[in-house]
């Protein structure tokens, strides 16, 4: 109905900015919550970086939690029609998981890319491979969202409604990433850590419709002529396994991309992280730990890539306000 229509609309124009933010970047970053929490000061292991680094050079962290291989790509082909980065960083988390559109938990990184999608012709492409791909998925609730929303009002709460609530957790100073000073000393659970990081996982296999949504992602950006870096941020909880690990190597030297791994004993003393101090919880790094990832990944993307360092150019003030504020917060202006 025409109604339908308006309501969808209208929650289409006011979420598309949740998720497609205007950037000016050199370095995009894609994928998990562990990329939003570890690159730019948060608290997940996987990708965006910080401050630290958004003062050398721009960057922006696209990351959501629950991510999956088809949204991904959809974001980074949206991305890349508004900009032309040196460098897009992603990691692998789907490449051996199903991570389906039909099981709810994993829905909910399609809806945040699909519902929110402002070009319509990436848009109608995304709804298509995602209802050709799952069954309980249609068109109609991806056209007009107010379909698979309807009955929201049964479980809605104060936090709804609560703009500040809402916009506590995404600071626009942190450019995409989230962040936490809370922390869990891993080290208190020792022998359950090192059993995890040992974790042996049998028929680990790389599922191919998500390693082919990674090859699109990688063949789009080397069609624009834009690097594709991928990375493992480092984790303690039972979502990774040796063998996850060795298929990301082996999927990434397949397509002649670099693969930097910060799941290993001998990467993290090289960052420095440490375990007692450097966690949220067992799946993501806090601020602190953020910090040292970035500025080890910044450090080598620098290097790589020849980034251009924007600290002295008054054409990029607001980012150095960014930090100020981004120091300010954390470390109360020190």
């Amino acid at each position: 109905s025409i109604f339908l229509l308006f309501i969808s609309l209208l929650y289409m124009l006011e979420s598309k900015s949740l998720i497609f933010p205007i950037v000016l970047d050199p370095v995009i970053f894609f994928d998990t919550f562990s990329i939003k929490i570890s690159v730019p000061c948060s608290f997940s292991p996987t990708l965006s970086l910080c401050i630290l680094i958004l003062l050398v050079f721009l960057n922006f962290n696209f990351g959501i939690s629950m991510q999956a291989a088809l949204p991904e790509y959809y974001q980074v082909a949206y991305a890349l029609t508004e900009h032309t980065p040196k460098v897009v960083v992603i990691d692998l988390c789907a490449l051996t998981q199903e991570r389906s559109a039909d099981d709810e938990a994993w829905e909910v990184s399609y809806r945040k890319v699909i519902d929110t999608m402002p070009d319509w012709r990436l848009k109608i492409s995304a709804i298509k491979d995602v209802v050709q791909d799952n069954e309980d998925q249609t068109w109609l609730s991806y056209l007009f969202p107010i379909v698979r929303y309807h009955d929201r009002w049964n479980e809605l709460s104060r936090e709804d409604f609560d703009e500040i609530a809402r916009k506590s957790w995404y600071k626009d100073y942190l450019k995409g990433a989230l962040m936490s000073k809370t922390v869990e000393n891993l080290r208190l659970n020792e022998e359950e850590r090192r059993e995890i990081e040992n974790l042996q996982e049998d028929d680990v296999t790389i599922n191919e419709i998500n390693a082919s949504y990674y090859d699109r992602i990688i063949s789009l950006c080397k069609e624009k002529g834009i690097n594709v870096v991928a990375v493992s941020l480092p984790k303690y909880d039972r979502t990774w396994s040796v063998q996850q690990s060795s298929m990301s190597k082996l999927y990434c030297t397949s397509r002649g991309i670099p693969f930097i791994e910060y799941m290993n004993d001998n990467k993290i003393q090289e960052v420095g992280l440490d375990l007692s101090t450097d966690f949220y919880n067992s799946g993501h790094l806090n601020v602190y730990g953020a910090e040292k990832i970035t500025k080890n990944l910044g450090g080598y993307l620098k290097e790589w890539y020849n980034l251009e360092d924007h600290r002295e150019d008054i054409n990029y003030d607001s980012w150095n306000e960014s930090y100020q504020q981004y120091m300010l917060e954390i470390y109360g202006g020190e």
